[in-house]
């Protein structure tokens, strides 16, 4: 494999987290504190998550007043988003508050395992709004948002776009942008194999799988020109220079997902 092509991609890639949280999610992953400390701030960073990234669209949705949503608790909040948002959500954030409480009490244990599978979850909420998003609005139906998907990291679309795949959106614009996902986050081979395997399936056409290799193999050999994001400050960067107000209203959803992402950061919406 090209070495310069390994170099360009060898960085580790840094968590979607939001300024405004970026303190508690310190918190629980800092492996010098015990694991039940850890564990209630998780629980604090998932109240602040759906407080910044999903209060809006529940009570919007929901027709609840502010005053009403600010007398809910957390369990409240989590059935909202469940009712109102995404049942697959409110799954993964229940699960996230049940180690987060057995943190808050005293004599209660959690374990590593637990721990981990909580930060899992958590490092990728910004990644399960827009897998939910896509749900709703197809992979192709609006291309002014799959240009706005370019500017996340890599292995970050990777995440989404297998998610969206798996669930059942297996049309070739899904696959091609997964392939290309796969390459730039240092996975050229994969990115092949998964090419041949959707070939195999019937999927695609003996004449896309050439389309969608040659292109692969060009990408490949020009990585160094593209400006591929590593973290929330590249995130801003990139989303900053191909962003369009004038597109803001027909996709409001999409963007203010990036919007809370990249706020503080340096973006001025």
């Amino acid at each position: 494999m090209n070495s310069r092509y390994e170099q360009i991609l060898s960085a580790e890639t840094s968590p979607l987290i939001p300024l405004k949280l970026l303190e508690d999610y310190n918190d629980f992953v800092n492996s010098d504190l015990r694991e039940v400390l850890r564990a209630n701030c998780l629980r604090r960073y998932l109240e602040g998550a759906i407080d910044l990234l999903l209060k809006d669209k529940i009570i919007q949705k929901g027709y609840i007043s502010i005053e009403k949503w600010n007398t809910y608790n957390l369990n409240n909040k989590i059935q909202a988003v469940g009712k109102y948002y995404d049942k697959d959500i409110e799954r993964s954030f229940d699960k996230i508050k049940s180690i987060g409480n057995k943190g808050s009490h005293y004599g209660n244990v959690v374990s590593s395992e637990e721990l981990e599978e909580g930060i899992e979850i958590a490092t990728h909420i910004i990644e399960k709004m827009l897998v939910n998003y896509f749900k709703t609005n197809p992979v192709g139906s609006q291309f002014p948002v799959l240009t706005w998907l370019s500017a996340l990291p890599p292995k970050n679309r990777v995440y989404i776009l297998e998610e969206i795949f798996n669930d059942g959106q297996k049309n070739t614009v899904v696959i091609d942008k997964l392939s290309m996902a796969y390459l730039k986050s240092g996975e050229y081979l994969k990115s092949l194999s998964f090419l041949e395997e959707q070939k195999s399936n019937k999927i695609i056409t003996y004449g896309q799988y050439d389309e969608f290799v040659g292109n692969i193999n060009l990408l490949y050999e020009n990585i160094e020109k593209f400006d591929i994001a590593k973290n929330v400050l590249d995130v801003e960067r990139i989303f900053n220079s191909i962003f369009n107000s004038h597109d803001d209203n027909k996709y409001k959803e999409f963007t203010d997902i990036f919007f809370v992402l990249i706020s503080g950061y340096g973006f001025k919406n």
